[in-house]
């Protein structure tokens, strides 16, 4: 190749007998930095062909999302036409019977008009409050100021009230003296006795109508947000909801659906001690969700959770927990990341009550995230994340979700949603903590009988309820396999393989 030696060295002879040839090291590392440059440039165009099918796949989702859209906003609108049209007839039947009324009341006021003119005799049925009643209308008919008609109103009061006195005094006046005596003021105090009666059954009836109502409003609370939701929920938000937690269930039928299978396994408000890891952002604590709802439930709540949902009580919170249960009672553990969707579907944002401004849910997971990715500890994530700024120093909840998530992050360019595959591996990531805290306290069942644990992802909505994403729920008894609990409460699980990408990225996240 132009290298070889035209005078070797005694030394070198044998080299070259060997191999032919001599390369000069400039000429060797420029071989190697040719062949360096080659491997980069062939991984950097895989990379790039990567990148620009999965925008490409992206794109026809968006635009079948979009046609989708379009086809339920069709709909909407076809049924807001048809209440329109339902509420028009309504209008319309309305203003006949008010034209049947007008009609119905003149008649009335001219045969008034006429009695007080004298046309109509003087022994008409309606009696002797008749002429004060003629005295009124013409008053109304003939004043366009209502007020200088209050005197007849006032005589025509007062006359009711007397033909009620005279009604109800002859009532009881069997004899027709025009006096009451004995016989018929004991008619009277009699009468009075038992409405005095029947009062008091219909107060006790209403205070008692009043209590059920009352104690059943968080019912008839969640049976409007489930009816009436479809009227006012936000179709974007519906379809990536739908894409990315696709058996997620209102919080309210969540929290019945584990008690009634709790209910079968002897758990009941006065012997279980209900407990929850899940992030302390106010979103998840707001009325008529899923903690709330289970709190009301079981009566009380120990709270293990800190940001993210981790359990950062540690297990000494979770000793702390377990040394709090009723004797020999039973331990129910929910646990759950959360995850914000906005009403054009963006997931990880959310509009919180109060707020113009869009932020981000969860705010620590998606914080974690980014500084992963200025660490370039990630691949570059080329779906819309919202920025997250974290100047502070004192942090070390954060901290600790960053440097547990690091690991786990292979494979988030091949998902549907890198917010919602960051979501899924904090599950993962709890999951393995608090099973940790369970298996490693040695005391457990010398305490309680029982524990069942409930895990998933907490979906917060701005419209129609929040949701929560079962992915698993099983029960422990000392000496015992745990008991998968799961199809008998939430039904068949959820494919999520489309979502997370692959099988590697769910084993890590605990979705088995």
């Amino acid at each position: 190749m132009g290298n070889r030696s035209s005078a070797p060295a005694a030394g070198e002879s044998s080299a070259e007998e060997g191999s032919g040839m001599f390369l000069s090291p400039e000429l060797q590392a420029k071989i190697n930095a040719d062949f360096d440059s080659h491997v980069l440039r062939t991984e950097w165009d895989r990379y790039r062909t990567l990148h620009l099918q999965r925008h490409q796949q992206r794109e026809a989702n968006s635009a079948v999302r979009h046609a989708e859209v379009q086809q339920q906003t069709e709909q909407l609108r076809s049924q807001a036409k048809m209440v329109h049209d339902k509420l028009d007839e309504m209008v319309d039947a309305a203003k006949s019977k008010l034209v049947d009324l007008e009609v119905e009341v003149g008649h009335d006021v001219e045969r008034l008009g006429k009695k007080f003119e004298g046309s109509m005799p003087p022994s008409a049925p309606e009696g002797k409050c008749l002429d004060v009643r003629a005295e009124l209308a013409q008053c109304y008919n003939s004043l366009k100021d209502s007020g200088e008609c209050e005197v007849f109103a006032r005589k025509l009061d007062r006359s009711i009230f007397d033909n009620e006195v005279d009604a109800m005094f002859n009532r009881y006046d069997v004899d027709g003296s025009g006096q009451i005596d004995k016989e018929e003021f004991r008619a009277v105090v009699k009468k009075m006795k038992s409405s005095s009666r029947r009062r008091e059954v219909l107060s006790v009836a209403t205070a008692t109508f009043g209590s059920l109502f009352v104690a059943s409003g968080s019912d008839t609370f969640q049976f409007a947000q489930k009816k009436l939701r479809s009227g006012y929920l936000e179709e974007s938000a519906e379809i990536a909801q739908h894409e990315l937690f696709p058996t997620a269930m209102l919080s309210a039928d969540i929290d019945r659906a584990v008690a009634k299978v709790l209910a079968k396994r002897g758990f009941t408000p006065e012997n279980t001690l209900f407990g929850h890891s899940v992030c302390a952002d106010e979103v998840n604590n707001r009325k008529e969700q899923l903690i709330p709802l289970m709190l009301n439930r079981w009566q009380e709540g120990f709270a293990l959770g800190g940001l993210a949902g981790l359990p950062f009580a540690g297990k000494s919170g979770f000793g702390a927990y377990l040394h709090h249960v009723p004797d020999s009672g039973k331990l129910l553990v929910i646990f759950a990341p959360h995850v914000g969707i906005d009403e054009v579907g963006r997931i990880g944002s959310l509009q919180r009550d109060g707020q113009a401004k869009v932020s981000t849910a969860c705010g620590a997971a998606i914080g974690a995230y980014k500084e992963l990715q200025k660490a370039k500890k990630t691949a570059p994530d080329p779906l819309v994340v919202m920025e997250q700024e974290n100047p502070r120093e004192y942090d070390p909840q954060l901290k600790d979700i960053i440097n547990l998530l690091a690991p786990r992050l292979d494979g988030i360019e091949e998902s549907a949603d890198s917010i919602a595959f960051v979501t899924y591996q904090m599950y993962g990531i709890i999951r393995e903590l608090i099973t940790a805290c369970i298996t490693e306290t040695p005391d457990l069942f010398d305490f309680a009988s029982e524990v069942a644990v409930v895990g998933g992802i907490m979906i917060n909505r701005r419209k129609g309820g929040d949701f929560f994403q079962p992915l698993s729920f099983e029960t422990n008894k000392k000496g015992e396999t745990p008991k998968d609990l799961f199809e008998e409460a939430f039904g068949s699980r959820p494919d999520l393989l489309p979502v997370i990408g692959s099988k590697a990225a769910m084993t890590r996240a605990s979705l088995y």
